[in-house]
């Protein structure tokens, strides 16, 4: 009885970490596409309004990027008087679980923050403009896994349990 339901344990905990993988990768491309959209937002707020940093993150909450809790965190450092790339680098240093997701675009996140508010309008636009191709890159890659993933993971993670529970019996 005891080995019986050990199996099943076994089995259950594999199919469901096969579903785990793929929510992962459904996850960075959510998280990547509420950067571009943010891009987006800073592009067209500098564009046609000039808009200041610290409306820009405001403007930013407000317009429902889904996954980027270090907005918040980098608006509050901004009020308590942080400089603004110090800010948004610890700001997005600070938020774990998108450091971890996604290493390789938490650092081009970062080094976009380097080149927020410390050039004239057009320098701003430019590189808004580099980042979102950038960022579409990491977009196109990443749905293209989380498609590939979603098909592959939640089966062979069943077939894996299943294995694994034959296998002890």
């Amino acid at each position: 009885m005891v080995r019986l339901l050990a199996s099943l344990l076994i089995a259950l905990s594999l199919a469901l970490g096969g579903s785990y993988l793929a929510w992962l990768d459904a996850e960075k491309a959510l998280r990547v596409r509420s950067i571009l959209q943010m891009i987006n937002v800073i592009e067209t707020r500098l564009r046609f309004c000039a808009t200041p940093v610290i409306e820009l993150l405001t403007l930013i909450e407000a317009s429902d990027c889904k996954g980027l809790d270090f907005v918040k965190n980098c608006k509050t450092a901004l009020e308590n008087g942080e400089t603004f790339f110090l800010a948004w680098e610890q700001s997005v240093k600070s938020d774990r679980f998108l450091t971890k997701l996604m290493p390789e675009e938490t650092q081009k996140l970062i080094d976009m923050g380097a080149d927020i508010g410390v050039t004239d309008i057009e320098g701003q636009l430019s590189c808004c403009g580099y980042y979102g191709q950038i960022f579409t890159g990491f977009l196109e890659a990443n749905e293209e896994k989380s498609k590939r993933s979603s098909k592959l993971f939640p089966p062979l993670g069943i077939l894996m349990g299943i294995s694994a529970a034959i296998f002890l019996q």
